[in-house]
């Protein structure tokens, strides 16, 4: 068994990764319930192998089979973030009366081993139940995807673009969005579009959003969640949910606007809407410290 340590050069909470958003509850992570660990597939160049990696001092220990490889060691980074920069937020959040961000590490946002996986993953977020997207997900690993010691890796674009509409409807299930990744997975494997490329884009915030807005399946809600992952934190993604949670935040009778939302957080820029997204999850840290509060 070879272990690996990743520390970050910034504050970083293992459980305030793992709970920044839904993606450790997705296939193919295996989460443990004490959120102190996580169990995944990961490709390499030439193979795949499973890794637990599991909170250590400021970072992570990475525990698998074989020692990684160059290619994996940069999958582990930035699925826990350690590409994500983030003391300029923090600074801001102090400035604005927002300690607990700081003091809960907030705001470092897990994502999948690869921008395509990302992105097709929150095409499956649209317009359903997280119950739903879950299933979607495990359906695509499952159905698609390889076999690595009993786990599913997330398929490749290469794989998906062989795939038939039916595959879609019949196994995965996901209705409308079949065509929708079927075209994306032709565009990667073609090599029209490079998703990986925009991890280290060069362009505007501006580009990279018309560029998203372009793509098959892809509204200011997916477009502004991907932006957020490469590190561009300007756009709002604002849905029901978000709108919800404000709207009890800030005791309205009514749901916000989203004039009114980017107005309130305009002060933020350009954090506008990483604040948003820890102002609206912040019960998600403490109700999950409070529960394991009560258990000990």
């Amino acid at each position: 068994m070879a272990c690996r340590v990743f520390l970050s050069k910034e504050p970083f909470d293992f459980r305030a990764v793992m709970l920044s958003h839904g993606w450790s509850s997705l296939a193919p992570f295996v989460l443990e319930k004490d959120y102190t660990s996580i169990t995944f597939p990961l490709r390499s160049k030439n193979s795949a192998q499973v890794l637990t990696v599991s909170s250590y001092k400021n970072g992570v220990i990475a525990e698998s089979p074989r020692a990684l490889d160059a290619h994996s060691i940069s999958s582990v980074e930035k699925i826990f973030g350690f590409n994500q920069k983030l003391k300029s937020f923090y600074t801001l959040a102090k400035k604005h009366r927002r300690p607990w961000i700081v003091k809960a590490k907030m705001g470092r946002l897990m994502t999948a081993q690869t921008v395509f996986e990302d992105l097709i993953k929150l095409i499956l977020t649209t317009n359903c139940s997280w119950s739903f997207t879950k299933k979607m997900v495990q359906n695509l690993c499952t159905f698609a995807g390889e076999e690595v010691q009993g786990l599913f890796l997330f398929p490749t674009p290469d794989l998906l673009a062989k795939k038939k509409a039916s595959f879609f409807s019949d196994h995965i299930r996901c209705g409308y969005r079949g065509p929708y990744i079927s075209r994306i997975s032709k565009m990667v494997a073609s090599g029209d579009i490079d998703p990986e490329a925009w991890l280290s884009s060069k362009g505007s915030a501006k580009d990279l959003k018309k560029h998203l807005l372009s793509l098959p399946g892809v509204g200011p809600y997916v477009a502004e969640n991907m932006m957020r992952f490469l590190g561009y934190y300007e756009g709002l993604a604002t849905d029901s949910w978000v709108r919800g949670q404000l709207q009890s935040m800030w005791k309205l009778q009514q749901l916000p606007s989203d004039a009114k939302i980017r107005s309130e957080y305009e002060i933020f820029d350009p954090y506008q809407g990483l604040m948003l997204w820890c102002d609206v999850t912040q019960t998600w840290l403490q109700s999950e410290i409070s529960t394991r509060a009560t258990k000990v």
